[in-house]
């Protein structure tokens, strides 16, 4: 009877059903212990802005489908929007210090707001979960599919992420989901795939701008796929429809979601944003006549907002796309610059290291996985090895052969390289989070190696790995965000390496508010990251005082207690210069959570 349910299809499903509902409890456990992290701060508002005003003044550089998603459970609650508040109304709109208006300054259960907008991107990497299970079914069997899921779902770094409404998690799912669909198109030709890769295509789109690096990826798996199946003209002809199916999904959220915005924002907005492409600073858009949107795009955006179109009866039929235009080029922007000094190693940089992400994949994944990856790596590169000791011409029709039946391995190897190589070259060292669309694929590499590999202990080695690796993840509960490994200093140590998302990203100021009370605290100074407006008092009380201005010692105010970001000590060293003649830094007396230092002074 336990033989026939074991080899039953539907124990694989109770399985993965099994580790779905730990992951989603792990996130759920971690995200009620924790405040408003930095770009929530931003996120959770604006989402809200799109569902209930359809105004899409706040949080420009992001697409809106993970907010949206967010702020629907917030509907049914009541909730003060501060509407008349400066930071809405006048100028360009300052997302975080609105944002700190909205949660901790117009009367909102701060916490319950947050707790109840998480849910959709814990929803999200479960579905992910699922989706890689499906794909991993089809290439390696049902139970070898259970590793992949296994892997991500239990991941600390997808358990982090997994439960912040931000668009890391959103963005994996969504280029997964679109370049699952676009390879069954390749290989079926089949209209219906065609359709479902255009939707999956513009979904991906709707979840973050760096999604646009599969429209290059989608372009050169297509060209290697006509060298096997031909019909150049018909198959460019199809591709075509896929991207238009996809930016039309593109369109419609964006023509929703800026129905309201107001037309002054809007044009403020985008001049202010192409002043950044030009060396005179704004986008002249004052004269406009014989603007030619070939040669320069940027000014034509300005100019459509300017000059006539928005006056006519089809003034809203271009605002959405100058919108989804400014957020991809300010991404560009962005992604080619550092926006913020970063912490890596002992160093602080305000420019970024092509082996940050290298590094950082090495420091913060389990050694567990690790080992697993780099044996499927060894072994599979062995076996190309092998191939280059015979003739030449030999081992590039084996080449062909092995892309005609492997399509599916190498697309998905092929896009892990291309990612790869953007994420390196980005200036962009803010975490972990930015490589996470690579990571499905490099699991379900991972188990297709390890089924190819042929010795007797294979399955008892990928039991005790996998059983470390649990073991790993329930002793790094509930301190995911700050998760390293062994090599990396582990969740105590991890900040010596690298901070931001990868370790402290202002999770802990509500476990700060737990502790002045546990320990009667009466008065504490403290200097934290994050956008705090309200928030100190909200989470803390009134024995707090923001000293994040301040570069002397609390002390001189009568202030015995200071807590401190580990986030600030390390990129901002000159200014506790003071607290380290009196102190062994990397000794607190005591932490909250993981991130947040207390000293007694």
């Amino acid at each position: 009877m336990s033989y026939q349910l074991f080899h039953s299809k539907y124990f694989g499903l109770l399985v993965l059903g099994l580790i779905i509902g730990i992951s989603f409890l792990l996130m759920f456990i971690a995200s009620s212990g924790e405040s408003v992290t930095l770009d929530e701060v931003a996120h959770i508002p604006a989402g809200y802005s799109y569902v209930k005003y359809f105004d899409y003044r706040l949080n420009h550089e992001h697409p809106p489908l993970v907010k949206v998603l967010s702020a629907l459970p917030l509907l049914f609650q009541k909730i003060n929007f501060p509407l008349e508040n400066q930071f809405w109304q006048e100028g360009l709109s300052n997302q975080w210090s609105f944002g700190g208006i909205f949660f901790h300054e117009s009367d909102n259960d701060a916490q319950k707001i947050v707790e109840w907008a998480r849910l959709a991107p814990m929803i999200l990497t479960i579905l992910l979960v699922i989706v890689i299970y499906i794909w991993s079914k089809e290439l390696i069997g049902r139970w070898w599919a259970l590793l992949p899921a296994f892997l991500l779902a239990l991941s600390p770094n997808f358990l982090a992420h997994g439960h912040y409404v931000t668009t890391d998690v959103g963005a994996s799912l969504g280029i997964f989901v679109a370049l699952y669909f676009f390879v069954k198109f390749l290989v079926s030709q089949s209209n219906k795939y065609l359709i479902f890769s255009g939707l999956a295509f513009g979904v991906a789109q709707l979840t973050k701008f760096s999604a646009l690096i599969l429209v290059p990826v989608f372009v050169c798996l297509l060209v290697i796929r006509a060298l096997f199946v031909g019909h150049w003209f018909n198959l460019l002809g199809k591709l075509f429809l896929i991207f238009l199916i996809g930016f039309s999904l593109i369109y419609a959220a964006y023509f929703l979601f800026t129905f309201n915005y107001p037309f002054d924002k809007q044009l403020l907005y985008t001049q202010t944003a192409l002043g950044f492409f030009n060396k005179t600073g704004r986008a002249n858009s004052e004269n406009c006549l014989g603007v030619s949107y070939q040669k320069d795009i940027k000014l034509w955006a300005a100019c459509s907002l300017k000059e006539g179109i928005f006056k006519t009866s089809v003034n809203r039929l271009t605002r959405p796309l100058v919108e989804y235009s400014m957020g991809a080029l300010g991404v560009f922007r962005q992604s080619r610059l550092q926006h913020e000094p970063t912490y890596l190693n002992g160093e602080v940089r305000d420019s970024g290291r092509w082996y940050y992400f290298p590094e950082i994949f090495f420091l913060k994944e389990p050694l567990p996985s690790l080992v697993m990856i780099f044996i499927a790596f060894i072994f599979s590169l062995w076996g190309i090895a092998k191939n280059f000791k015979i003739d030449l011409a030999i081992f590039f029709k084996k080449l062909l052969i092995f892309l005609e039946n492997y399509f599916t391995e190498f697309a998905m190897l092929f896009f892990i390289i291309i990612y790869g190589v953007y994420s390196i070259t980005s200036g962009m060292n803010v975490g972990i989070r930015h490589i996470f669309p690579i990571i499905p694929f490099v699991y379900i590499l991972t188990a297709v190696g390890l089924r190819k590999i042929r010795f007797s202990l294979k399955k008892e080695m990928i039991f005790v790995l996998s059983a470390f690796y649990l073991i790993e993840v329930f002793s790094t509960s509930p301190y995911f965000l700050s998760y390293f490994n062994q090599l990396g200093g582990g969740v105590s140590g991890g900040y010596n390496y690298a901070v931001h998302s990868n370790y402290d990203w202002g999770q802990d100021l509500k476990r700060l508010g737990d502790w002045v009370k546990k320990n009667n605290v009466k008065k504490i100074s403290v200097s934290y990251y994050g956008a705090t407006t309200g928030g100190f008092n909200y989470y803390i009380g009134d024995g707090v005082e923001d000293w994040g201005a301040f570069t002397d010692s609390p002390k001189l105010r009568g202030i015995d207690w200071f807590a401190v970001s580990v986030h600030l000590l390390k990129t901002r060293p000159e200014r506790y210069f003071w607290l380290k003649a009196i102190k062994d830094i990397d000794h607190p007396d005591d932490k909250a959570g993981t991130s947040i230092f207390i000293y007694r002074l």
